[in-house]
């Protein structure tokens, strides 16, 4: 089969992979996914002319701090970063290309930097088109930076494992996007599950009460709760 009319690629605990051969990804290529590749070192040179490429999947690599120094594709719909072999501090992941990404639709980014303190850095600018985005896997995260207010279209935001996250409202605003339709606050932050519980609480219809879903609890029970809608 002609590489030319590949349409998705999957990679899974390939340890001896380390470069892709030159010539970089298939032309035709829309869907890539690499997982547990400890050695892989980099993408192919020139990823960034990938046009056709429309779902980026990134997890546990050895070198996945290095991988997107070139940039992404240009036309990216979905992208998810997650739990690298070893980390840098996020702001030196080449993630300030992101702005461009102008299709962007859905992010994930978890366990990829585990000093960080406030998201997204200074360093990182977040398209202004995402819809969705989920976080996770932060130890030290405190709270989220005011640049989540230039989110105008953002639908839907997860947050898990993230203990020392205190409150999902930026820096120096008041309340979040309200664009947003959809919270989920899955395990591992005990602080954001007790300001935010269910209907209770000063915090509640301050800075939550416009969103119509919100969940707070472990993801594998979502499917089986009940959803509950908030009176308008």
């Amino acid at each position: 089969m002609p590489l030319s009319i590949l349409r998705a690629l999957k990679i899974l605990t390939c340890g001896s992979l380390v470069s892709f051969p030159r010539g970089g990804l298939p032309s035709n290529l829309i869907f890539l996914s690499i997982f547990e590749c400890d050695q892989l070192e980099a993408l192919p040179r020139g990823n960034d002319n990938v046009s056709s490429l429309q779902t980026l999947l990134l997890g546990s690599c050895g070198g996945l701090a290095s991988i997107l120094e070139e940039g992404f594709p240009p036309n990216l719909i979905k992208l998810h970063i997650f739990g690298p072999k070893s980390c840098k501090p996020l702001s030196e992941w080449g993630l300030h290309h992101l702005d461009r990404l102008t299709s962007l639709k859905g992010l994930c980014i978890s366990g990829v930097d585990p000093d960080l303190v406030s998201f997204p850095p200074k360093e990182v600018l977040l398209p202004t088109s995402l819809i969705n985005l989920r976080i996770g896997g932060f130890p030290n995260l405190k709270r989220l930076s005011s640049s989540f207010q230039s989110l105008t279209s953002l639908e839907s935001l997860s947050i898990d494992r993230c203990p020392k996250l205190a409150s999902i409202i930026g820096e120096q605003e008041d309340h979040l996007p309200l664009s947003l339709t959809q919270l989920r606050i899955y395990k591992g932050c005990p602080l954001l599950a007790k300001r935010y519980q269910t209907g209770k609480g000063r915090y509640w219809p301050k800075e939550i009460a416009h969103i119509p879903y919100v969940y707070v609890g472990d993801f594998k029970d979502e499917a089986k709760a009940d959803r509950w809608y908030l009176p308008s």
